[in-house]
């Protein structure tokens, strides 16, 4: 059996009271902070949008045949596994604009988007324990942040 190292165990016993800490953070939190934190946040719980677009590959000067690729909620993980700058791409694209992805060997793929549904965000129940844990540590970053801050203006 080894021994924790002195640092073994220093980070260990920071990380056991930041997560004691945290906890009183949480636990002084009302539900109507966490709904209004929500409000405020809404583009952090927003759903997947599904997003259409024709792919067309290039290979030394010829196009090769095109192809439609829809990403939404349930694909863009898998999708993003097995392409992910292709998917990066489609992502950030409005309907009507295109953007060419280089490839490994050289060749690219042409994307155009051609339609764009906004899929909205999930609702607070659904990610209420998200919003709780998100809020939990934005307030105990401050308040870390104040206390480091206090510290250097007193020395």
């Amino acid at each position: 059996v080894t021994g924790m190292t002195f640092w073994d165990f220093y980070t260990e016993y920071i990380l056991h009271a930041e997560n004691l800490l945290k906890k009183n953070v949480r636990d002084s939190l009302s539900i109507d902070e966490v709904r209004a934190y929500y409000g405020e946040h809404l583009d952090q719980f927003e759903k997947q949008d599904v997003v259409t677009v024709q792919v067309l590959p290039w290979q030394d000067g010829r196009a090769g045949e095109s192809y439609v690729l829809t990403i939404d909620e349930d694909s863009v993980r898998v999708l993003q596994e097995q392409d992910d700058e292709l998917i990066a791409a489609a992502l950030g694209l409005e309907v009507g604009q295109e953007a060419l992805v280089e490839l490994t060997d050289g060749s690219y793929l042409q994307v155009t988007c051609t339609d764009r549904v906004d899929s909205g965000h999930d609702s607070f129940d659904d990610v209420t324990q998200a919003a709780l844990s998100q809020l939990t540590t934005e307030r105990f970053d401050a308040e870390v942040r104040k206390r480091i801050d206090a510290g250097s203006h007193s020395a």
